[in-house]
């Protein structure tokens, strides 16, 4: 089973040119994420944190605050750096890691994976 989780921090967001969608970007230890969001469904701030879930367990996906599945479109290196792209129905979420991560080890290509999203309570 594959679970990975990862504690973000979301550093900042726009506004996408399709209508009610937002793109964030956030940093995950080492790794630079995006992440496309309708805004009607699910919305990240900034400054806050969040935990990402990718996994191929649909009973811990729901656990988070949001679930959605998706399919690992891509997996690259270019410029010495790794890239993961997985698709959540159209939305994007690009894993920029360094060349040294192992994460994308643990994502196959066209498998289907459960994305969760849970943010980080205000203190």
């Amino acid at each position: 089973m594959t679970y990975i989780s990862l504690e973000c921090s979301v550093e900042s967001e726009e506004r996408l040119k399709m209508p009610r969608v937002r793109r964030y970007h956030a940093n995950c230890n080492e790794l630079n994420i995006v992440i496309e969001l309708h805004e009607d469904v699910y919305r990240l701030q900034q400054g806050l944190g969040a935990t990402l879930l990718i996994t191929s367990s649909k009973d811990k996906c729901l656990e988070a605050d949001f679930c959605g599945h998706g399919y690992v479109l891509s997996i690259s290196n270019i410029g010495n750096k790794w890239r993961a792209i997985l698709s959540i129905h159209g939305l994007l979420i690009v894993i920029h890691e360094p060349e040294d991560s192992k994460l994308h080890e643990e994502l196959k290509l066209m498998e289907k994976y459960y994305i969760g999203l849970r943010l980080k309570e205000k203190k």
